[in-house]
This record gives structure tokens, sequence and C-alpha cells, in this order.
């Protein structure tokens, strides 16, 4: 083989390995969206509501570091990112004050995207009706996504991105406002919930943005590890209050060892839908922008409502599937391939 077969061979796998990059980045993160659509569903179908909401989070986030610290012990990843993958720009001058820097941003990753965002569910799901709860969740972290993209990480904003979205939020709405409510929340009863969902909303969105930067300089297993660790030792001591509070410190922990279902539910729970799925989420966040990531983050909502509705209330309507194909819609026309001729804003 000549130099110049060697060549072509060389460009060809390049070309290759970027495609499959733009291939893998929306699939993790649609993957990722889909399973925790799920875990709405079990908690639901199955009997998750004798257990406290902080100590249901606890189990979850201490089966998914248990889980992911397994993968990580046997497979020998790496913690850091190999040193040609990151930007001689972005070498730092001082490299112990780049480790403390990246390590409080880590840290902020499990307190914003793990911690705060999972309160804010906790605070604000119960006391908000569910039409309000479901729409808050699923259209206000794509926006806020969608923007610090655009604002932050300094994304191309073009008129089929801004198509895309409005095509999408017009998806949510005809999926979940059945009634033909219009904006469900604006509601001077349940304004402190909402609010309590709108925080966690952002912080969803803003942990996106803290793992698109330290995914240059971290693994992602080792990311996803350490945040699902950092986020545990926070809900510890909350948990450990919740159950004192209710007086179930032991009873609790009895009825989930002698409960097969519930025990099945929470590995179900930890190892796929948060260990796998917040490692399939954090890489996808590295592999694409955080402008399209923020449309296929809606799969969330419509895998929850279709799990609902096919096992639960067997409420199917013309709605349903009107919304579900206009919010499919409004992902392909993010997502399919880019029109070298086409303007940014």
């Amino acid at each position: 083989m000549n130099s110049y077969e060697k060549e072509i061979d060389r460009q060809n796998d390049a070309e290759y390995s970027r495609n499959l990059k733009k291939l893998m980045g929306p699939l993790l993160v649609a993957s990722a969206a889909i399973l925790l659509g799920s875990s709405t569903f079990i908690k639901t179908y199955y009997p998750l509501h004798w257990i406290p909401p902080w100590t249901q989070i606890w189990i979850r986030y201490l089966i998914a570091t248990i889980t992911l610290g397994m993968v990580h012990s046997f497979s020998k990843h790496p913690v850091n990112k190999e040193p040609a993958t990151i930007a001689i720009a972005e070498t730092p001058e001082n490299p112990a004050s780049f480790e403390r820097f990246s390590s409080i941003k880590l840290f902020g990753i499990a307190f914003t995207g793990y911690f705060i965002s999972s309160g804010g569910i906790i605070l604000g799901q119960k006391p908000a009706n569910e039409p309000t709860a479901t729409l808050l969740l699923s259209s206000f972290p794509m926006l806020f996504m969608f923007f610090l993209g655009i604002f932050v990480e300094r994304e191309s904003l073009s008129f089929r991105k801004l198509f895309s979205v409005l095509v999408t939020l017009s998806g949510i709405g005809i999926l979940i406002l059945k009634d033909g409510t219009l904006f469900p929340f604006i509601n001077a009863t349940t304004w402190y919930a909402d609010s309590w969902l709108l925080i966690s909303a952002f912080f969803w969105a803003f942990q996106a943005v803290l793992i698109k930067q330290e995914a240059k300089t971290y693994s992602t297993l080792y990311l996803t590890l350490s945040a699902c660790g950092i986020a545990t030792l926070l809900i510890t001591p909350l948990m450990i209050i919740e159950l004192w509070k209710l007086g179930k410190l032991l009873t609790i922990w009895q009825l989930i060892l002698n409960d097969f279902h519930i025990d099945l539910s929470f590995l179900y729970l930890g190892i796929v839908v948060t260990a796998a799925a917040f490692y399939m989420w954090n890489r996808g966040i590295e592999l694409m922008d955080l402008s399209k990531a923020a449309v296929l983050y809606t799969l969330y909502p419509l895998t929850s409502q279709v799990l609902q509705a096919v096992f639960v209330t067997k409420d199917i309507g013309m709605s349903f599937e009107v919304g579900a194909a206009i919010l499919l819609l409004g992902m392909y026309w993010m997502i399919r391939q880019e029109d070298a001729s086409e303007q940014n804003i």
C-alpha cells in the first residue's frame, strides 16, 4: 500500500469516526431520556409510595454509585482524558489551581443536577397538579438547556433550531394538556410548588453546561461515578432526618428488605435509570450540542406519558397521538443533517 492509499484510508477512518460521533450523541441522549421517563412509571406502578422521597433518591444513588464503582474498578477506566484529547489552549499554567477548579465544578454537577434538581422535584411535584408538573419538568429544562447552549457555550443559532423548539413545545402542550387548559401553571394556590419545579428545571439544565465543560478533563465514567457518590453523601443527612421525623428509621428498611417487588424496583431505578441513564446522558452531552440535546430531553415526558397511558390509565386519545407525532417531528427537525447553506441568526 503506497502513501496515497494510506492517506485515503486515514481520511476515511476520520470521516467514519466523525459520523459515528454525530450518531452516538443523539442516540445516547435519547436513550437516557427514555430510561429517565420510565422511572415515573416504575414509582407509580409499584408500591414505592410507602418509601419517603429522600430515602428513595438516596437508595437509587447508593446503588448507582456502587454499580459505577464496580464498573470503574473492573474496567480500569482512566480518570482523566488522554492528554492528546485536551486542547493545548486549555492546558493550565497552574495545574494545582486547575485541579481545584475542576473539583469545584465536579461538585457543582452533583450539587445542582443530582441534589438541588431532585430536591426541587420532591418539594414541587406533590403540591402541583399533574399536568402542571409534567409541563414544567418537560418544557422548561428544554428551554433552559437550549438558551444556555446558545449563550454560554456559544453554539450556533439558526431558524431551523428555533422552529424545532417551537414545534416541540407545541407537541408537549398537545400531549399533556388534554383538557385544553392553557397555561395551567398560572395558579395562585400552587405557585410555591411551581417555583420549585422551575428551580429543578433550571439546575438540571445548568448541570448539563458543567458536564460539557468537565467532560474535556475527566472521563465520562469517572465524572458520573463522582457526581453520584457526592450526591449520595449530600442526601444522607436529609434521608436520616426524614425517617427519624416519620418514626420509621427501622420499619422502612424492614419493608424494603422483605418486599421482593420493591427490591427489584430499586435495582432497576438504581442500575438502569440512574447509573446507566446518567452515564449515557453525560456521554451524549459531551458528544453533541446542548441546544440539540435539549429537544431530545422531551422524550422523558413522552415516555412517561406513554407508559402511564398503556399500563395505568389505558387512555390514548387523538390529542395524545397528535402531540406525540408533533413532538417527534420537532426532534427530527433538530437533529437532521445540517444544510451547508443554512444561515445562522
